[in-house]
């Protein structure tokens, strides 16, 4: 928090104006990916860059997945047994997974690069929980759990048979799997038990969700994006919150657009919904669901993932020529104004104007002390 307090001399107008131009959201820096980039993970170890390269099958009918040192600027790849669609990391047992179009999950050794194993489940979501190192796969009527350590499936749950499971989800506090069932007449969220996959609730929606999910570990609450049923330009496509204890789902914010992904940033507070219609990302503040900041992009953006260098990395897979993995800058550098007092409350022309503003920082950071201005 700051304070400054501004002597102004009231003449006919009065206008408050930034001491410093504010830093630009948007694209920073691009690195050319696989056909088709869709999914993202980051290693928080090193930094290193993953990307599912979902339409890019090799001659061998094998697939790919993109690697990224963005401090470096080296760029490889890792051949995976089918296209990869979705990729997960399990950073503190050194793993990488790919879940591929033709229903495999291939495990990796972040250290080498090797290919470790490949497990006959999968194909869609993907999501690890890296204190049991359990791995959960969908693969559209059914979903297995894994164990991460001996590489065997542990027990499997088939979808109903209208169903289809996309999005794989966790909350390992609450002992809970989030699934998104992409049924366009009857679109529902399954919350599952970890331990068991047993069924907890399967909660219905009034719009399609696919892979927009995200799960505040802290709160346990759950933040869901549907898209408007009707189509381009989705016009009433809505930002839902699922209470963890009541299970209740209530719409907060209608957004508009194709909301394909959603990032949950958790030390600063903010929700990024990337919206693959409208070549944008929305940033929300999440206490209140206000979005403080859209984000214009260059092409349509797949899925995203936040790095340790504070930018989101967005897959581009619209357009020609947007095969690529961007670093988006999502700090405008704007200060936020919490209040404005002004002594005397009522000037007049030739008098002496204080003007006391309080304002904080849009991004956590170092402690800021009060500055006379």
């Amino acid at each position: 928090m700051r304070r400054a307090l501004v002597p102004l001399l009231a003449l006919a107008a009065l206008a408050f104006a930034s001491a410093s131009p504010a830093a630009a959201s948007g694209v920073v820096a691009s690195w050319p990916v696989g056909h088709q980039p869709f999914s993202v993970a980051v290693d928080p170890t090193d930094g290193r860059v993953y990307v599912s390269d979902s339409g890019t099958p090799t001659s061998s009918n094998t697939g790919l997945v993109s690697v990224v040192d963005p401090a470096s600027g080296l760029m490889t790849t890792l051949t995976t047994s089918g296209t990869s669609d979705i990729v997960a990391i399990d950073a503190a047992a050194r793993r990488l997974y790919s879940s591929n179009a033709n229903v495999t999950l291939d495990v990796f050794d972040l250290a080498t690069g090797s290919r470790i194993t490949t497990l006959p489940v999968g194909g869609l979501g993907v999501a690890v929980d890296p204190a049991t190192h359990r791995v959960y796969a969908a693969q559209a009527s059914s979903v297995a759990m894994i164990d991460g350590t001996t590489n065997t499936v542990l027990a499997t749950r088939a979808a109903p048979p209208a169903e289809t499971w996309f999005a794989v989800v966790l909350d390992p506090d609450l002992h809970r799997v989030y699934i998104s069932n992409v049924d366009q007449t009857r679109p529902t969220l399954i919350v599952l038990d970890d331990r068991d996959l047993s069924l907890i609730a399967e909660l219905t929606f009034p719009q399609p969700i696919r892979w927009a999910i995200a799960v505040d570990r802290s709160t346990h609450t759950v933040y869901v994006a549907g898209s408007d049923p009707s189509g381009p330009p989705y016009p009433r496509s809505t930002l839902y919150v699922l209470d963890p204890t009541s299970l209740s789902v209530t719409p907060t914010t209608v957004l508009g657009g194709y909301l394909i992904g959603l990032v949950l940033t958790a030390s600063t507070q903010r929700i990024y919904v990337l919206d693959g219609s409208g070549n944008r990302v929305i940033e929300l503040d999440e206490p209140t669901l206000a979005v403080t900041q859209t984000i214009a992009l260059p092409w349509g953006p797949a899925l995203a993932a936040m790095h340790p260098d504070g930018r989101l990395y967005v897959a581009a897979y619209q357009g020609p020529g947007a095969d690529v993995l961007a670093a988006v800058s999502v700090d405008s550098g704007a200060p936020v104004i919490d209040s404005v007092t002004l002594d005397p409350a009522t000037p007049r022309t030739n008098d002496v104007l204080h003007a006391t503003v309080v304002a904080h920082d849009r991004r956590p950071g170092p402690y800021d002390p009060p500055r006379i201005a």
